[in-house]
């Protein structure tokens, strides 16, 4: 039996969480948010030099376990083109929005962070996001946190590592 090294990863991190908090109905109530995304990239002109990218992804998550992502942002098509063959260094993204879905509800919000290229032609995504709002349980939760994720720009796979906290203020 042939086993997938990611989605051993991901049942570890599962695993690994022995006490899942939650974010009960009183103020102030805080709980750290980690998680582990995989998926596809897609390109869509949206402009003379622009290009829209969304990530959708599959992953899972503590406290909450299995959830869907789809973080979208746009950035120049020229740059991104330098940025795929090494003649750009660094690409800057300022308008992203991440929506993350699991059973209990939504959170949203925007990001903003860097995409670099590796020597090996990977592309490396750092980020910064802010939870502004959600729906169901997740209602009233916000909070900051930071994306770390890996693409390969022959295949399109994306692979995300989300961590931060959520707080029902």
């Amino acid at each position: 039996m042939k086993t997938n090294p990611s989605r051993l990863f991901i049942v570890l991190i599962a695993l690994s969480v022995s006490v899942v908090p939650t974010l009960e109905a009183r103020p102030s109530a805080t709980v750290p948010l980690r998680a582990l995304f995989g998926g596809k990239l897609t390109l869509t002109p949206s402009g003379a030099d622009a290009v829209t990218i969304q990530a959708t992804m599959r992953g899972v998550g503590a406290p909450f376990g299995p959830a869907t992502a789809l973080a979208t942002w746009t950035t120049s098509a020229t740059r991104l083109a330098g940025l795929q063959t090494g003649l750009v260094d660094e690409l800057t993204i300022g308008n992203g929005t991440l929506v993350a879905r699991t059973w209990l509800g939504t959170v949203a919000g925007p990001f903003s962070g860097k995409l670099r290229r590796l020597a090996s032609g990977a592309i490396v995504f750092q980020s910064e996001y802010v939870l502004t709002s959600g729906t169901g349980f997740l209602a009233l939760a916000n909070g900051p946190g930071t994306m770390l994720g890996l693409a390969d720009p022959a295949t399109l796979d994306f692979r995300l590592y989300v961590e931060g906290v959520l707080t029902n203020r």
